[in-house]
């Protein structure tokens, strides 16, 4: 921990977004993730296939500052129950594929149901990364095409190839995700202080219904004098 408590309390208050990233075993979700927090081209610890400890990184996404809290995970089928905890606890999803493995593409479709079903009550961000772009001809499986397409048919809207090799679209796809995460969080927040407001206006209106009741009996005892005396 930082010697300095103003230093730490200020990392504190920056905003935070959760970023989660799937992929097949092979895909290069940990060498992306390396590249990004470390400016490293390869993992220099061990690494559990299932879950891994997450990295945070400080970044300036348009300007602005915040904390990007990555973790990464194949979640096998077998680990249903921390796949689902995984997508519970994060907001953000980098789903990762090798354009030299068509098969890794097809998983692709798995990890975005297991998302779909589990953030059924709100709004996922999604990025879309076909990794290893730097294969031109070298045992390319998927073209670029191929991705956008499925990008379309899942309805992604951000879609990136990407190098670690070669430095191409990662820092791209994390703030795509950030900008993403921004937009459906100030959604979020403003549908939250409209659901207050029209709270708050019922709740003016109950404490003030005994008086608007007691003016309406009123004007009905006038009106009843009223029409007693023309008689």
């Amino acid at each position: 921990m930082s010697g300095n408590p103003s230093e730490h309390k200020k990392t504190k208050a920056l905003e935070c977004h959760r970023i989660l990233v799937f992929g097949q075993s092979g895909s290069g979700k940990t060498s992306i993730i390396n590249k990004f927090c470390y400016d490293a081209l390869f993992c220099s610890y061990n690494y559990d296939p299932t879950l891994d400890d997450s990295d945070r990184k400080q970044a300036n996404v348009d300007q602005l500052p915040c904390i990007i809290d990555i973790a990464a995970s194949t979640c096998p089928e077998e680990y249903t129950a921390l796949r689902e905890l995984l997508i519970r606890q994060h907001e953000g999803f980098l789903l990762v594929y090798s354009v030299d493995s068509r098969s890794s593409l097809d998983q692709i479709r798995l990890f975005h149901k297991h998302i779909q079903r589990e953030k059924a009550q709100t709004t996922a961000s999604i990025c879309l990364v076909g990794n290893k772009c730097d294969l031109v001809n070298e045992g390319r499986q998927v073209t670029p095409e191929e991705g956008a397409q499925l990008a379309a048919e899942l309805n992604i809207g951000c879609f990136y190839e990407t190098s670690v090799k070669n430095d191409i679209n990662i820092e791209e796809a994390f703030h795509a995700l950030v900008r993403e995460n921004r937009v459906h969080k100030d959604g979020k927040s403003q549908s939250m202080a409209s659901e207050m407001e029209t709270s708050g206006n019922e709740a003016q209106l109950e404490h003030r219904r005994p008086v608007i009741w007691q003016r309406f009996l009123h004007y009905c005892r006038r009106s009843k004098a009223a029409r007693a005396s023309r008689q």
